[in-house]
């Protein structure tokens, strides 16, 4: 049996699939992307977990594609949120991409578009940030945490 008639491992589902959708639409909404005619294609990619296929900048239209499986594992939850929101940010800079490659220097749409990217950018690490700090004051109450790295990285 060739390499590509190989039965593929852990398979990507339907349930998967209308999961990997749902969270996709949750960070296109928390990117500023609602705006976007999204679809997820029901081809899969075979060399990712997940892709974004194709956008139309100017028509505002994306096409993503999830992979035939995440083996070795099941596809959990956590990857599935994860993979839409790694795609979401690819489409975020899609943008900011095609204005670099038509332009032959840094300009003020350039600028424009980047400072989008690093006004978002900005909001979900200070949210991260935020949230770390309250996680290590409630850590700190509880004694050190009982992974060494972690531990140092929450105590610096």
């Amino acid at each position: 049996m060739a390499k590509a008639d190989k039965p593929v491992k852990n398979p990507i589902t339907e349930e998967h699939a209308a999961k990997f959708k749902d969270y996709l639409d949750t960070w296109l909404h928390r990117l500023n992307l609602a705006d976007w005619r999204t679809w997820l294609s029901p081809d899969r990619c075979t060399d990712a977990m997940a892709s974004l296929a194709s956008a139309d900048v100017l028509g505002r239209i994306a096409v993503f594609k999830l992979g035939a499986s995440f083996d070795p594992d099941p596809a959990s939850d956590g990857e599935l949120e994860s993979a839409a929101c790694h795609e979401a940010i690819h489409l975020r800079l899609r943008e900011l991409v095609e204005e670099a490659m038509s332009e032959r220097e840094y300009n003020d749409r350039v600028r424009g578009r980047e400072e989008a990217v690093v006004v978002i950018f900005e909001k979900i690490l200070m949210a991260y940030s935020q949230l770390l700090v309250r996680y290590a004051e409630d850590m700190r109450k509880d004694g050190p945490h009982p992974d060494p790295v972690l531990d140092t990285a929450l105590n610096p």
